[in-house]
């Protein structure tokens, strides 16, 4: 959201909306501006302070604005998106909490006994009423994949890091018998099904892996998985797995698997989750539409 300094005001109403209601968290999806700025320092430390301000505890996972598109290529002269990455890390990720005035106990994935996953901090898992959460690092823009050398082979680092963090998210799901399991992360990763980010005639393999293992692992579970991502700015709430594949017959979703697709820039509203353990699919969800922010026709 607040993708020019004109949305600014709408994602305040938007914060200052989400501080009035009582909530046990709040999550934002990524993207914490558009690239011009949220490549930037000042817009970061901005962030960074509205999300210690929050009256609820807050958890933020990185989406590409943030830093896989901090480059040249998307009108940041002088941009590296690497030295953005360390830097969003560094800024949003301290110490074993969420964000926000009321903190949250998280587990981190840089807390393991592998010291290659020590700089994947981002990466996050909380349990509240019997629900299993899980944060996953997979940006927007190919999931880093395809645009340099050294983005190829950070890719190729943080996508093993997220399928050990997502099969590890599963596994704790299963060994807490949890109700349900619910996945957030920033990119649209089902081309199959436009409006996405990028080309939906091509399958950005960037996402491959992490989609063929969330499926798998889905119907293992057995149980209610969403998926809640952003990317796309297209509010949204279906059931794209399996994938389509052209010229090959469709066949039927999977019961269990639900993918939600939260409000974006030009819409700046967010979307409430409610959990009941008694409901057979336990998450409920609700648009909650900022009346300050509703345009005009």
């Amino acid at each position: 959201m607040a993708y020019n300094p004109a949305e600014e005001p709408l994602l305040q109403n938007v914060l200052d909306d989400l501080n009035k209601n009582p909530l046990a968290f709040v999550v934002h999806l990524g993207d914490l501006s558009s690239p011009r700025f949220a490549c930037t320092d000042d817009l970061l430390t901005r962030r960074l302070a509205q999300f210690r301000a929050s009256a609820h505890p807050l958890v933020f996972t990185p989406g590409d604005n943030d830093w896989t598109d901090c480059h040249p290529g998307q009108n940041v002269a002088g941009g590296d998106p690497l030295d953005r990455l360390a830097k969003v890390r560094s800024m949003f990720f301290v110490g074993e909490q969420s964000l926000g005035r009321r903190k949250m106990p998280l587990i981190r994935q840089s807390r393991g006994s592998d010291p290659t996953l020590a700089k994947y901090r981002e990466n996050v898992r909380w349990e509240a009423r019997g629900v299993t959460f899980v944060t996953v690092h997979v940006p927007g823009s190919n999931n880093g994949l395809g645009r340099s050398p050294d983005g190829d082979a950070e890719y190729a680092e943080r996508n093993k890091a997220n399928l050990a963090w997502l099969r590890e998210g599963f596994e704790r799901a299963k060994a807490r018998n949890s109700r349900a399991i619910m996945i957030i992360q920033q990119a649209n990763i089902f081309p199959a099904h436009p409006p996405t980010a990028g080309s939906p005639t091509q399958d950005p393999h960037g996402f491959t892996d992490i989609r063929v293992l969330l499926e798998r692992e889905t119907i293992a579970f057995a149980k209610p998985v969403v998926l809640v991502h952003g990317d796309s700015h297209f509010f949204r709430i279906d059931k794209p797995l399996p994938p389509r594949v052209q010229g090959a017959p469709v066949l039927p979703s999977l019961e269990n698997f639900t993918r939600v697709e939260t409000f974006g820039t030009p819409n700046h509203h967010w979307l409430q989750v409610t959990v009941d353990p008694n409901n057979p699919n336990v998450f409920s969800f609700q648009q909650r539409i900022v009346r300050a922010n509703i345009r005009k026709r």
